[in-house]
């Protein structure tokens, strides 16, 4: 890694990191506040006394609820658990795309692109539900962000509150980029047409750009879509910094 953010292991979790270290203005991320995973599923039950040990105590899910009924918590072991929905609804129309070349407006990247500006223009809340949550977590008690693979709606989440605190666009997108070290999927899209296959394992910087993008046409700046899209006062901003960094 180029950054200090920790890998983590607990049996059962994939693409688990603790982001402690990531430089922000001011300082970096404390560590043991922040980690970001896929989903806990098949979570083990020494993977579960794993996460209680680094201090986890709070799970934001922005798994949909069709999502979280077919892969549930095995082995719960949290105090909160938040559940703040984002539907993946680009999947379908990628799946229905033929292994022939598409259509430049409705290839994967196009699509993924899309699904990206839409997680802001659709979700402003959810994500600011997420930072509120994060700014109330309290001392010495980590939160765990996660979807599905940890990849899309987890790296955009991150995302925006590394953006909030500071950090550089190397900086963010470096953590967004970790997952390709980590996830490879699960070997349900085997058989859907490559590019397809990429398009929804990979994590891709001109996605991360196309939400970035959305956020600069719709507000103007990171710190705007803070107070106009995810409903944020100073106030819970100025408690994200104490809780997050050091």
């Amino acid at each position: 890694m180029t950054q200090n953010e920790t890998t983590c292991r607990a049996e059962g979790l994939i693409n688990l990191r603790d982001l402690g270290g990531i430089p922000v203005e001011g300082g970096h991320l404390r560590s043991g506040r922040l980690f970001r995973s896929a989903h806990p599923g098949a979570l083990t039950v020494s993977g579960a006394e794993s996460l209680r040990a680094l201090g986890i105590r709070t799970i934001c899910d922005l798994r949909s609820h069709a999502e979280r009924a077919e892969r549930p918590f095995a082995h719960p072991w949290y105090g909160v658990l938040l559940h703040l929905p984002i539907e993946p609804r680009v999947k379908a129309r990628l799946d229905a795309l033929s292994g022939e070349t598409p259509d430049p407006a409705d290839s994967p990247d196009a699509l993924m692109r899309q699904a990206y500006r839409v997680f802001i223009a659709e979700h402003a809340q959810v994500l600011g539900a997420f930072v509120t949550r994060l700014a109330d977590s309290g001392e010495g008690r980590g939160v765990l962000v996660h979807c599905t693979a940890g990849k899309d709606r987890t790296g955009l989440a991150v995302a925006v509150v590394l953006a909030l605190l500071g950090a550089d666009r190397a900086a963010i997108e470096t953590d967004y980029l970790e997952t390709n070290r980590h996830w490879r999927g699960t070997g349900r899209l085997d058989n859907s047409p490559a590019e397809v296959r990429a398009a929804l394992t990979e994590a891709r910087l001109p996605y991360l750009a196309a939400a970035m993008d959305e956020i600069a046409t719709r507000h103007g700046s990171v710190a705007a879509f803070a107070r106009d899209g995810m409903g944020l006062d100073d106030e819970t901003l100025d408690r994200l910094r104490t809780a997050l960094v050091a």
